[in-house]
């Protein structure tokens, strides 16, 4: 899903239908052999590559960043109740620290 930002509001609107989408097959190259470090293997392909993984339990570290790349990318969603929450969490903490004696003094002679 692609987003768009209000100029006027600053919210994320998700661009739906009437926009143009990006209908285009991805293709990508087949790897380059490889001679794989947890068994010795030879991998020869991205399936042979899938079905190595799966079968040791291992991942590609550019998947994993990929996958994370993806979601720092999407809009955090913060609604009103969250918002409400984390404004109360912060006014408690606030008055937890007071309550118990804590002052903060500024020295500005040092």
């Amino acid at each position: 899903m692609r987003w768009r930002q209000c100029a006027k509001t600053g919210e994320f609107i998700p661009i739906g239908a009437g926009h143009a989408a990006n209908k285009a097959a991805n293709v990508r190259s087949d790897i380059a052999p490889y001679v794989s470090p947890v068994d010795n293997s030879v991998i020869s392909g991205r399936r042979a590559e899938r079905e190595h993984n799966i079968r040791h339990g291992v991942s590609n570290d550019l998947d994993s960043l990929r996958e994370q790349a993806a979601k720092s990318n999407q809009p955090r969603t913060e609604t009103v109740a969250t918002r409400h929450a984390r404004k109360l969490a912060i006014k408690d903490s606030m008055e937890r620290a007071e309550s118990s004696g804590f002052h903060r003094h500024i020295n500005y002679d040092e």
